[in-house]
């Protein structure tokens, strides 16, 4: 077992190269139809892109929790060469289902990115042209519930099928039950709405069941915090909220971007359990490089903090009240759309999510 941090690094790089090359061999095979010689040298153009990203997630993120979990298994006293095969065991066990997890909230933001970029185009358009647009988008990603969420998330369409839907049905002047069935058939409605795919139905099911069981469940929710002495605007508290909030919305994201129901649940197996599911794949095949996966995480952090200012208000009030910096800004932003984004002969407008429904 490693003694000193320097044979710790050397311990997690050795076993993220080793987890890493195996999943990348066993998905190239899955995509080539079978094991060869060949896949063992192709997986080697994967690993500049997953091992360092591996290393990071298990070295900052997994590492403690295996150990953690292989001592709940195993005891100190034991041979070393069981410790580490428990250890190891827990760090593969812990890592496939993080790796999972990360592409479907990368997928998350890219959604987000795609609507909302596109709506703010359409609004500061019009806006030139003398038509103020209502807003569409409302820092969806800072919601603390699911019923906060659908109050910031395409605010355009949600209140469509409020005035012209969820009161027609009724609304919440019902009883609870009949209030709660109103919630299930507009979202049922809101997922046709996107495609006659039985993915798109149970994607609204799935946000419709999140919004009645939160009901469902607030009596008791209200009871344990009451014990607990925490009040609702609790700051440790709120923050748990959104990520509660955040991870929920993740998993039904899922059904949104999958191809089929059974695609979905091999996505949701990858997540969940232990083994390695059919989902399979290659960052390099679609041209990612480790910068540019560092990249995309980077832009994810500016864009959580640009929404986070703007949610305060701090952003538009400092833009408005210095030219100097509503200019930087402007330049900023300018140059960024210049160096990354799509334009010219390879540009094609369908490659907005979106655009598909």
């Amino acid at each position: 077992m490693p003694k000193t941090k320097l044979q710790n690094v050397i311990f997690t790089l050795i076993m993220a190269f080793v987890m890493v090359y195996a999943m990348v061999c066993y998905n190239i095979s899955i995509d080539k139809g079978g094991m060869s010689n060949q896949i063992f040298l192709l997986a080697f153009y994967e690993m500049p892109i997953m091992w360092p990203a591996a290393f990071i997630l298990e070295f900052f993120v997994v590492e403690k929790l295996s150990k953690f979990l292989a001592f709940r298994i195993v005891s100190p006293t034991d041979k070393p060469i069981f410790i580490t095969l428990a250890i190891c065991s827990m760090i593969v066990c812990l890592m496939c289902p993080v790796m999972s997890l990360i592409a479907t909230v990368l997928f998350a933001f890219q959604i987000y990115c795609d609507f909302s970029a596109y709506s703010d185009i359409a609004r500061g358009s019009a806006k030139m042209l003398g038509f103020d647009l209502m807003q569409n988008f409302n820092c969806p990603y800072f919601a603390v519930s699911i019923k906060d969420f659908w109050r910031r998330w395409h605010i355009s369409l949600s209140s469509w099928f409020k005035d012209y839907l969820y009161f027609p049905l009724g609304g919440s002047r019902c009883s609870k039950w009949r209030h709660r069935l109103n919630i299930m058939i507009v979202f049922a409605v809101s997922g046709l709405w996107h495609g006659a795919a039985l993915t798109f139905v149970a994607w609204g099911l799935l946000n419709g069941l999140y919004q009645v069981l939160s009901d469902l469940l607030q009596p008791a929710r209200k009871k344990l915090l009451s014990l607990l002495h925490i009040s609702d605007e609790n700051k440790g508290y709120k923050v748990f909220r959104i990520l509660v909030t955040f991870c929920l919305t993740c998993l039904a994201w899922v059904l949104f971007r999958a191809n089929s129901l059974s695609d979905a649940m091999q996505i949701y197996g990858a997540i969940f359990r232990i083994p390695l599911s059919g989902i399979h794949g290659s960052l390099a095949a679609f041209g990612v490089s480790f910068p540019t996966l560092v990249l995309m995480l980077l832009c994810v952090l500016a864009l959580l903090a640009a929404d986070w200012f703007i949610h305060n208000r701090k952003l538009p009030q400092k833009l408005n009240n210095t030219l100097v910096l509503r200019y930087a800004v402007y330049f900023i932003l300018i140059a960024v759309m210049l160096l990354f984004g799509s334009y010219g002969d390879g540009y094609d407008p369908q490659d907005f999510v979106y655009f598909q429904f």
